[in-house]
């Protein structure tokens, strides 16, 4: 399974000043595993920008990797304002979310919405493949 943690600075570029600088900071240290780090900065670009679904996006990924799950849904699905390309990835990770809390209906869901935004998502349609045979097994039809 692929976890997309693509962190977003397309369409922010737009947004220029200390928004751009911040979400650019935010991005690095989150590559360099400063995840509480990551998240102030991010934070601070919000501040500056609040309704920017790049920023949820990424706040949603730090989240995820804190472990902090329905606080990562929460920013994912703040983040479906957004482009197309920020609605697959939103979508995409929110799927990663449920797959791994065994929430399998869920993960469908959302795998499937980011397939109807790019049906070419290899990772996405495999990832919901895996979704609907463990969905099949934990209601007992495994086969």
């Amino acid at each position: 399974m692929r976890y997309g943690w693509v962190l977003l600075a397309l369409s922010v570029a737009a947004c220029g000043g200390g928004f751009n600088r911040k979400n650019k900071e935010g991005a690095e240290l989150y590559r360099e595993g400063k995840l509480d780090e990551a998240l102030a900065s991010f934070t601070q670009a919000q501040v500056q920008s609040p309704d920017a679904p790049e920023i949820h996006y990424n706040i949603g990924n730090v989240h995820y990797r804190k472990d902090e799950m329905d606080k990562a849904v929460e920013e994912y699905r703040a983040a479906l304002s957004g482009s197309e390309a920020v609605q697959q990835h939103a979508n995409y990770n929110e799927g990663n979310v449920h797959f791994r809390g065994q929430d399998f209906p869920g993960a469908i869901v959302a795998y499937t919405k980011a397939l109807k935004i790019d049906a070419g998502d290899l990772e996405a349609r495999q990832n919901l493949e895996l979704a609907l045979q463990q969905q099949q097994e934990q209601s007992g039809g495994g086969g």
